[in-house]
C-alpha cells in the first residue's frame, strides 16, 4: 500500500498498524498527527486504519527563541 508521510511516498505492508508504522519511521515522544488533514488523537492511533493513498502529517514540537 502506498501512502505519504510528511510529503514522502512510502510503500508499507497492509497489515502494519498505525502505531507500528510510526515506530518504524522513528517517530517517538511528543508529536501531533493528522491523516488527510484531520487530527488524530493519540488515544485513537491503535484503532485508526490506514488506507491506500493516505497522507500523514507528523508534526514534532520545536523549541527555540
Amino acid at each position: 500500500m502506498d501512502i505519504l508521510i510528511n510529503g514522502q511516498h512510502i510503500t508499507i505492508d497492509t497489515a502494519l498498524s498505525l502505531p507500528d508504522l510510526l515506530a518504524q519511521q522513528g517517530f517517538q515522544g511528543s508529536f501531533a498527527l493528522a491523516i488527510n488533514g484531520d487530527f488524530v488523537p493519540k488515544s485513537e492511533y491503535a484503532s485508526t486504519p490506514l488506507n491506500e493513498g493516505d497522507a500523514l502529517d507528523v508534526l514534532t514540537p520545536i523549541s527555540g527563541g
